[in-house]
């Protein structure tokens, strides 16, 4: 049985990089972009998380940030498409009471473990809840910081049949939410979201290894190419047809049976049913080999 979710991909997102970006850039505000103060008590996060901010009497902590439209944009665009996105942030939890409801955004779950501190890591996802919620669904890590293997080692911590539908992609501190980089996300989940796009990127991985071994190139070097849309086009294609030939099959047994008064019912489950069928197939075969046909 297919799980609901299985083409419902996870969106794991730091604040910093996506969202907003440090007015240390020296950047003006413009219609992208407005300024945010942030005020931070020491309560918010877990202890254990900070990186020692500079608190006054008050355990509190000021800094200011330009907020980006379009990254703003582009998380409710996904959320109105009913994709799963939660804060893999530094922030922690604090990420919806300092920036997300600021914003615009409804409360995100966070799947940072309260002991870890800076940002999200690959070691990291072994004990965070984002193991198990993105469980045999499609799942994109988006970062602040690039990493280092292009995301291969958050692919082999997944379960083989998930590391196709793994990416680590970077928007950084610096640059903010591009339209090339949102267009590179976009592309991606299109993929991940849909059947025929999951058996593509998995084919584009298996080629992509074999030529990584052929080569001995990094693997960290290949983990952004997309395969071609004219591959999910082919699958696509191949799957209707085995659809339409599936069906004219059954409806050939169905009226079969019908001349019979019976009805698909009395074959059993779908799964009982294709037994009965490929005996029958088997019985087939074996007398024909035996004539000699």
């Amino acid at each position: 049985m297919v799980s609901a979710d299985r083409y419902r991909p996870v969106v794991a997102i730091e604040v910093e990089g996506l969202l907003a970006v440090s007015n240390d850039t020296g950047r003006l505000p413009s219609s992208d972009r407005w300024p945010l103060k942030v005020d931070v008590y020491r309560d918010m996060i877990p202890e254990e998380a900070w990186g020692r901010p500079r608190w006054d009497e008050d355990d509190h902590w000021v800094r200011w940030y330009w907020i980006s439209r379009t990254g703003v944009d582009w998380v409710q665009s996904l959320l109105g498409d009913g994709i799963d996105v939660v804060w893999a942030s530094q922030w922690h939890g604090a990420a919806n009471t300092c920036f997300g409801e600021r914003i615009g955004l409804p409360e995100l779950d966070s799947v940072r473990d309260r002991t870890q501190r800076g940002f999200f890591e690959t070691p990291e996802f072994e004990t965070s809840p984002l193991r198990e919620r993105s469980g045999g669904r499609p799942l994109l890590l988006i970062s602040r910081i690039a990493s280092r293997d292009g995301g291969e080692r958050l692919m082999q911590v997944r379960r083989p049949r998930d590391r196709a539908i793994t990416a680590l992609r970077t928007v950084s501190w610096e640059m903010g939410p591009t339209p090339e980089a949102l267009a590179d996300l976009d592309a991606w989940l299109t993929l991940a979201s849909d059947p025929a796009g999951q058996e593509a990127l998995r084919d584009q991985r298996r080629r992509d290894l074999a030529r990584a071994r052929r080569r001995a190139t990094p693997t960290g070097e290949i983990q952004h190419r997309l395969p071609r849309w004219e591959a999910v086009e082919r699958i696509i294609a191949r799957d209707q047809a085995i659809n339409a030939w599936a069906l004219e099959v059954v409806d050939t047994v169905r009226k079969a049976l019908f001349d019979l008064g019976l009805e698909l019912s009395d074959l059993g489950s779908p799964r009982q049913a294709a037994d009965q069928i490929v005996d029958a197939l088997k019985t087939v075969y074996r007398r024909n080999h035996d004539k000699g046909e």
